[in-house]
């Protein structure tokens, strides 16, 4: 599994814990893709940066969990505002239409279903 996704490194300007906590969230991510427990690109994985009261690390949508790194992440606080978001290489995002099977069946169900 070679991955490629061209996004500048953040290391030399975080913090030694906030760049741990991206290496830690970007292997979690690797991981769940590599077990294959991932939907695709319509699920997250969080974590909060040590030492900060409100601030997390989330995934850019729009790349899958093999896609992942460090420097890929997005710092966001408690109300959602982005607070970083990488610097790409990569001029244009492709365009992923992608829908898991579990959303593709849910979304022909035409009986009312409750919780």
């Amino acid at each position: 599994m070679n991955y490629q996704t061209n996004f500048k490194s953040v290391r030399g300007e975080v913090s030694a814990a906030e760049w741990q906590t991206r290496l830690d969230l970007a292997a979690c991510y690797r991981l769940v893709d590599r077990y294959d427990m991932q939907d695709l690109i319509y699920n997250h994985i969080t974590a909060r940066i040590p030492g900060t009261p409100d601030h997390l690390l989330i995934n850019l949508y729009g790349l899958l969990y093999k896609e992942i790194t460090a420097s890929s992440l997005v710092k966001v606080d408690l109300d959602g505002n982005i607070l970083s978001k990488p610097i790409s290489a990569i001029t244009t995002m492709r365009d992923r239409r992608s829908i898991s099977t579990s959303g593709c069946a849910w979304s022909r169900i035409s009986v009312r279903t409750t919780p």
